[in-house]
């Protein structure tokens, strides 16, 4: 089916919508209604209509926008910690513990931890596994070690939620927050199911060797 054919196609169906919509008792009723209006609520009707329609078309794009500054900002604060890392290296005078990541082990007690201050039962756990890289690797140079960590928090409610997301994205300062997922529960919707990504970066230096050049890009 090419493409002249598709559009025939969706014009067909769109007629046989408008059809079915004209002949509906419903839009009679309205329509009827709309013609005892007064002139000037007839046009303040359709005033209403069109700026609903341009609200529409308007609002989905802008969705988009949003998500994509959304995405903007995590780079940037990705890079920011990265570039960080490299500053504090090149400083002898700065601990080492500055540039070192948490493995899985501390980062899982650091996660246990949050959830038992914002009340989340062990029965509303679920699994602590590794993440391969959740960061991607052209926003990690090679240098820099990522340690990994997924878990998943169940039937949340939306303050647990808030409180835990919070706590996890300043849990440490070279651990982020890299991907959340928040579905609402199947047997209650009031409450939440999220799955949490965590990355933390770490640059090893090794004594009496200098740290590798960053390169400003």
């Amino acid at each position: 089916m090419n493409l002249a054919d598709l559009k025939e196609q969706f014009i067909e169906r769109a007629k046989e919508y408008s059809d079915k919509v004209a002949e509906s008792e419903t839009f009679i009723q309205l329509a009827e209604r709309y013609k005892n209006l007064s002139p000037l609520m007839q046009k303040s009707l359709a005033g209403f209509a069109i700026f609903l329609v341009a609200y529409v078309v308007y609002s989905v794009p802008a969705g988009f926008v949003d998500t994509s500054k959304e995405y903007e900002e995590s780079f940037i604060t990705n890079r920011e910690l990265i570039r960080g890392l490299f500053r504090t290296a090149r400083n002898p005078s700065i601990a080492a513990d500055r540039f070192q990541g948490q493995d899985f082990a501390q980062m899982k007690s650091t996660v246990e931890t949050v959830a038992t201050a914002a009340h989340v039962l062990e029965s509303q756990k679920g699994t602590f596994s590794p993440a391969l890289k959740p960061l991607p690797a052209r926003q990690v140079p090679g240098a820099i070690q990522q340690n990994g960590m997924t878990f998943e928090l169940k039937k949340l409610n939306l303050k647990q939620v808030v409180t835990v997301s919070e706590k996890i994205s300043s849990m440490h300062p070279n651990t982020k927050l890299a991907a959340i997922e928040i579905k609402a529960d199947t047997a209650d919707p009031h409450y939440f199911n999220v799955k949490y990504t965590l990355s933390s970066l770490t640059l090893p230096i090794k004594t009496g060797s200098k740290p590798p050049p960053f390169k400003k890009r």
